[in-house]
């Protein structure tokens, strides 16, 4: 538990179990094997959905969130295409879901084998690599989540309020970056008004 609440780089280096060699290596290794399957998934560009040309603004239907939206249409300004803002913000989020990811599993398990497969199945999983190969939302929100849980586990070891502001500030950016809501029923049109009780 006291792990947990820790984020000093001493404590880390002083408490995982391994020399900061292996911890190195641990994470290089899992960032190279990321990237190399993101290069494997991207070789004919990112995958396109049809939310995709919401966020680009190609679409008659307009976005669900803004800040992704922002994030696309902020690199025409420079002279960035559409398609290498995706790609670069596609990359930049994965580096760093994969090293918050194995960051926050070192935090809680004190031991840098168990982050290595911890990360691993987590960063390599089919699921994780699709959404970062896609021009989606998904991986920009998870990196806001992510930083959000980092600053909060900061604050709980700290108790600096600068920590906890941050966290919900990150928490509401990852609110605007993907659209949060109740899900809706399928059976909308079919819908059954409650018939009133029958008096005895």
């Amino acid at each position: 538990m006291a792990y947990a609440l820790t984020g000093s780089p001493r404590f880390l280096r002083a408490s995982y179990g391994g020399s900061s060699l292996d911890l190195s290596l641990s994470r290089s290794a899992l960032l190279a094997a990321s990237l190399l399957l993101f290069a494997a998934n991207t070789r004919h560009g990112l995958a396109i959905q049809p939310d995709s040309t919401r966020y680009m603004g190609i679409s008659p239907v307009p976005y669900d969130a803004p800040v992704y939206h922002w994030l696309l249409t902020g690199g025409l300004s420079l002279d960035i295409s559409l398609s290498a803002a995706a790609t670069a913000i596609a990359l930049l989020t994965l580096v760093a879901n994969v090293l918050l990811i194995h960051g926050l599993v070192l935090r809680g398990s004190g031991d840098w084998r168990v982050a290595a497969v911890g990360a691993g199945l987590a960063t390599l999983a089919p699921q994780f690599v699709g959404l970062h190969a896609s021009a989606m939302s998904e991986a920009p929100f998870l990196s806001f989540l992510l930083l959000s849980i980092w600053c909060a586990l900061s604050y709980l070891q700290s108790f600096r309020r600068t920590d906890l502001v941050l966290s919900a500030v990150l928490l509401g950016v990852a609110s605007l970056t993907r659209f949060t809501a109740p899900a809706r029923s399928r059976n909308r049109g079919s819908h059954t008004p409650r018939q009133a009780p029958r008096s005895p």
